[in-house]
């Protein structure tokens, strides 16, 4: 019996061996099973392309405001939206009425003095005559008043002649198109205000387009660019070349508000010129360009990272191995943007060996054992 005993002993100790380590197997699946499900992507080293897109209104780089500067009422508007004058050229006739009756009343007054003075003159002649001093003295300074009121009005009629015929018609001062007209026959126009604007089709038009700062610096000064214009409510391709950059202010660190670091959502207007003869100024037109980025670094789809107070970071998969089998766990990895578009980012902090985790079967936290797909 005890010969026996000793013969199974061995096997015993197998046996419960084998079925410890397939129930520890066994253990270990079902708590595998029950841990977050991962899947995991490498990142790849490289650049990324930048869609420099946006929407403006063509505007002709001159225009002038033509002001009514009597605030009279505008009896005819000689010309459209649209029309191309010539310097010179009537533009709006105003109701002078009020200064034309000044000028009137003005010159019957000169004429009235002149009459007068005629009648000086014939007493200065009998004085002379009849050898009356006082009367000769009298009649010469009568004479000199006379030729003081004379000069006097002389300048008066001709300032009002000339500022009769500066504000009773509106003309162009150069060869250009109407834009804007605002003057309204049987209205006036407020003194200092608007009637029309002139657009000097000669300097050519522009367009203004606002977008991220971090593309406008992939376009230089004097770069050509495509520009798609709407004429005759058709899309016409038009080049621009960039001719102005402007700063626009924006609110918060980062597009989102948060403040943590990454790019600025800071924003640029970009102004192109354009030339061509169809336009006039008022047409909608877009810009949708690729530029590549100038810095290169680990490529990572933006909807793959998160952010908390201290930045950006990304879920990596941290490996533990042992001699029960390997343990995979989620770690927290912090990065650096260097350059984003809407849906990718250029970054710092990772390398191409590292597995990155896209999804997760329940949200993860730093530590958190995984089991990989």
């Amino acid at each position: 019996m005890n010969v026996i005993k000793k013969r199974l002993a061995p096997s015993l100790l197998v046996l419960f061996l084998v079925i410890l380590a397939v129930f520890t197997l066994f253990s270990n699946t079902l708590r595998t099973m029950t841990l977050p499900k991962v899947i995991t992507e490498k990142p790849s080293t490289g650049t990324m392309n930048h869609l420099v897109e946006g929407n403006g209104v063509v505007s002709p780089r001159q225009q002038d405001d033509l002001i009514s500067e009597s605030g009279w009422k505008v009896t005819k508007v000689y010309v459209k939206q649209g029309d191309s004058v010539a310097k010179g050229q009537a533009l709006v006739a105003f109701d002078g009425t009020e200064l034309e009756q000044t000028l009137l009343d003005e010159e019957a007054a000169r004429r009235k003095r002149m009459l007068e003075k005629e009648d000086v003159e014939e007493q200065f002649k009998v004085a002379m005559q009849h050898g009356d001093e006082d009367a000769i003295l009298k009649a010469k300074r009568d004479l000199q008043t006379y030729r003081l009121d004379e000069e006097t009005s002389t300048r008066k009629i001709n300032a009002l002649r000339n500022e009769l015929e500066q504000k009773k018609v509106l003309t162009a001062p150069y060869d250009g198109i109407i834009s804007d007209v605002q003057a309204r026959e049987g209205l006036r126009v407020t003194q200092g205000q608007r009637a029309l604007s002139l657009v000097s089709p000669g300097k050519g038009f522009e367009v203004s387009f606002t977008v991220r700062a971090d593309s406008a610096a992939l376009l230089t000064l004097e770069e050509e660019v495509p520009v798609s214009v709407i004429l005759g409510g058709q899309p016409k391709r038009m080049n621009g070349r960039v001719a102005e950059f402007k700063d626009r202010p924006f609110d918060g660190a980062n597009g989102d508000g948060t403040g943590a670091p990454g790019i600025s959502a800071a924003q640029s207007i970009v102004v192109v010129a354009l030339t061509g003869e169809d336009l006039k100024g008022g047409e909608q037109a877009s810009i949708r360009i690729e530029k590549p980025s100038l810095q290169e670094g680990m490529v990572l789809r933006k909807e793959y990272t998160k952010k908390d107070g201290k930045g950006r970071y990304v879920f990596v998969v941290q490996e533990n191995k042992s001699s029960l089998g390997n343990a995979y766990y989620a770690q927290k990895k912090y990065i650096q943007v260097l350059n984003e578009t809407d849906e990718e980012l250029v970054v710092e902090g990772l390398h191409e060996q590292m597995d990155v985790i896209t999804e997760s079967s329940v949200p993860l936290q730093d530590g958190n054992q995984i089991r990989l797909n």
